[in-house]
């Protein structure tokens, strides 16, 4: 019956390991000989006959040829355990996989033989926010631990099958020949018996299994197909629980090759503040008066057009150039302020994104004041937005954090609320002022019962916390009335204002009635 590669490995380093054994002892007793012979001549004072000088010659090329031995199985067995030790701080157990470079070398000679197959990658979405951030290390072997053992059960034939694993954190499997069929419904499989082990464990791990495919043919550059792979399963849009294979496009392609100037464009924007500010105003649902607004972001690009956040926020906390774009935006919007107040204007209360990465920057918190400082503006007109799910991630970081934000006397708002795992009793501790409620929630408020249900008891804890409540995305006169009659402060959407440029805003700020005593 064939090896699966696990059995393989073991059997590869069981046999390096005898034969490092066997060329050790052949080297010893080779080298013994010799030294018996040259000491019969030493000390006897006769010469070697013909025969025992053949004998000793033997002895040294079977030492030298031995030596040799010794030292390849040395080195492939260094690689190997090198390769073993590299991956062992992703898995609970001890675990046999292919790296990346093995994987590709040894998947190369199996599809050349079998005239082509598929590579396919398996990609964990929510592995650090979701895994590592609330469960921490020891859950992520876990989850890694079920999705290996699932791998093997199911692909264990070797002239058909290989699975390795990147440095990333990706699962690589490949499956030759022409027919899918099998390969398609073991990976249906799959999924669902990796989802039932991470639900057996009894704890809410919201992360989705992205597979990304690529189509290899004889003669193709096999490093090239399996990147292909990797990189198709992060384009993957598939629902948490599906096990459809997306494939390498063009399209994906280019955009790897867009994103590769990204962070030179995203700095050639910020110096030529290509970057520029809108502001969607709040409307107060009890005073029916605009009392603030939020600051959002939106890449005026020469060559794309105006983009939205989602297009280079992501890449900028991939990159860590979040906390650059983070500084831009505050200062910007602390010159738009200054420049309201210069002309005699009102200025409301406006809130401003600081991500998480930022947060943890030593600086944060000199920098928030100074420049408030450096442009006049009073403090009191600055709320900073944190997302929920910094509160379950480092709530007493946290903690410490939003009373200092507060004690140079800005506002401080948890973002998002719904979307992460916060607990009621992290949301009691912490001492925010404003909470802003999902726009998922609010989607549904019309038409379903459960959705109300959970709107209507954020808002009731969030009163019993004295937490001022905001709802975003709201976009119907339906959902106004529901949120009225809830009790909700306020709300932001569509419905009363699109977000605005600077211009735009200001002239929004004389022609309509704002509560100038704002909230809290």
């Amino acid at each position: 019956m064939p090896r699966n590669d696990h059995e393989i490995t073991d059997r590869v380093y069981s046999r390096l390991r005898a034969v490092l054994y066997v060329s050790l002892a052949v080297i010893v007793v080779c080298l013994g000989l010799n030294g018996v012979f040259f000491g019969v001549e030493l000390f006897s004072q006769r010469s070697l006959v013909t025969g025992e000088w053949a004998v000793a010659l033997l002895s040294q090329a079977m030492a030298i040829a031995f030596a040799i031995i010794f030292l390849f199985a040395y080195r492939k067995l260094r690689a190997l355990e090198v390769q073993l030790t590299a991956i062992a701080p992703f898995f609970k157990n001890s675990v046999y996989l292919w790296p990346k470079d093995v994987f590709d070398r040894n998947g190369a000679r199996l599809l050349n033989r079998k005239k082509g197959g598929l590579v396919v990658a398996l990609h964990i979405r929510g592995l650090e926010s979701e895994i590592v951030s609330f469960y921490g290390q020891d859950e992520l072997r876990q989850v890694n631990t079920f999705i290996y053992e699932s791998i093997k059960a199911r692909f264990s034939d070797p002239d058909r099958y290989h699975f390795g694993f990147t440095m990333m954190n990706d699962f690589l499997i490949l499956s030759a020949g022409e027919d899918q069929s099998e390969f398609y419904k073991a990976v249906e499989a799959m999924t669902d018996e990796i989802f039932g082990k991470i639900a057996a464990t009894g704890k809410v791990i919201n992360i989705s299994l992205l597979y990304g495919g690529d189509t290899y043919h004889r003669g193709d550059k096999m490093s090239e197909t399996s990147d292909h792979a990797i990189s198709a399963s992060r384009f993957n849009e598939s629902s948490r629980f599906s096990s459809e294979i997306a494939f390498y496009s063009q399209e994906q392609k280019d955009a790897l090759d867009s994103e590769k100037s990204m962070p030179s464009e995203i700095m050639e924007g910020i110096n030529k503040e290509q970057f520029q500010i809108y502001y969607q105003p709040k409307f107060d649902l009890a005073s029916k008066k605009f009392l603030g607004a939020e600051a959002l972001v939106r890449w005026n690009h020469p060559t794309r057009g105006l983009l939205p956040p989602s297009f280079f926020i992501p890449f900028s906390e991939r990159s860590g150039m979040i906390t650059v774009l983070d500084h831009y935006i505050y200062e910007r919007v602390m010159t738009d302020m200054e420049k309201w107040l210069a002309d005699g204007e009102y200025v409301p209360r406006v809130s401003i994104n600081i991500s998480r990465r930022t947060i943890y920057d030593k600086g944060v918190i000199r920098f928030l004041k100074e420049t408030a400082l450096k442009h006049h503006v009073p403090p009191h007109k600055i709320e900073m937005e944190l997302t929920e799910s910094l509160a379950a991630k480092d709530s007493a970081y946290l903690y410490q954090l939003v009373n200092k934000i507060k004690s140079i006397g800005m506002t401080t708002s948890i973002d998002d609320f719904g979307t992460g795992y916060s607990s009621l009793n992290s949301l009691k501790r912490l001492p925010f002022d404003v909470l802003k409620i999902d726009k998922s929630f609010i989607d549904d408020i019309e038409v379903d019962k459960k959705a109300r249900d959970i709107v209507r008891a954020i808002i009731e804890i969030s009163h019993s916390l004295n937490l001022y409540t905001v709802a975003e995305g709201v976009e119907t006169e339906g959902q106004i009335a529901i949120l009225t009659e809830m009790g909700l402060d306020s709300v932001q959407g569509f419905y009363f204002s699109k977000p605005r440029p600077n211009y735009e805003f200001r002239k929004f700020l004389k022609e309509n009635p704002f509560d100038k005593e704002g909230y809290l």
